[in-house]
C-alpha cells in the first residue's frame, strides 16, 4: 500500500475513484497442466493480502514400524497472492463444497489437524 498521492492504492489494488467492474475470465483448456498433490497449506495476512503457500510433504521411505523420523522434509509447490476480497470469495466457495460434502455423508461434521471430532 502506498500513502504518497501519486501511488494511492485502494485495498483491492486499485487506484481510488476507478470504476470497478466484473469482467468475466474464460480460462484456456488446462488438459495438459500438471496435476500436483498439496498436502501441506499455509496462510499468511500481511496486513493488504493473503500470501498463501502450497506445499507437499515428501515422506521418507519406512522400513518398519518402529522407525518414524523426527521431521519430514517438504517442497513447496507454489505461492499465490489473494487480495482480501478474493480470498474471502476462495473460502466461501469452499466452505460452500466442503458442506455439501458433509451433507452427503463423505466428511465427518468436524475435522481438525485431518483427524475427526
Amino acid at each position: 500500500m502506498c500513502d504518497d498521492e501519486q501511488g494511492k492504492v485502494s485495498s483491492e489494488g486499485r487506484p481510488p475513484n476507478v470504476d470497478a467492474r466484473a469482467i468475466p475470465i474464460r480460462l484456456l483448456p488446462h488438459a495438459d497442466m500438471e496435476l500436483r498433490l498439496v498436502n501441506d497449506v499455509t496462510v499468511n495476512f500481511t496486513g493488504d493480502e493473503f500470501l498463501v503457500t502450497f506445499s507437499q510433504a515428501l515422506p521418507p521411505v519406512f522400513r518398519g514400524l518402529d522407525e518414524f523420523p523426527d521431521e519430514v522434509m517438504g517442497k513447496v509447490l507454489f505461492r499465490a497472492a489473494f487480495t482480501p476480497r478474493k480470498w474471502a470469495e476462495a473460502v466461501d466457495s469452499i466452505a460452500d463444497q466442503v458442506e455439501r460434502l458433509r451433507r452427503a455423508g463423505i466428511l465427518p461434521e468436524r475435522m481438525r489437524d485431518g483427524k475427526e471430532q
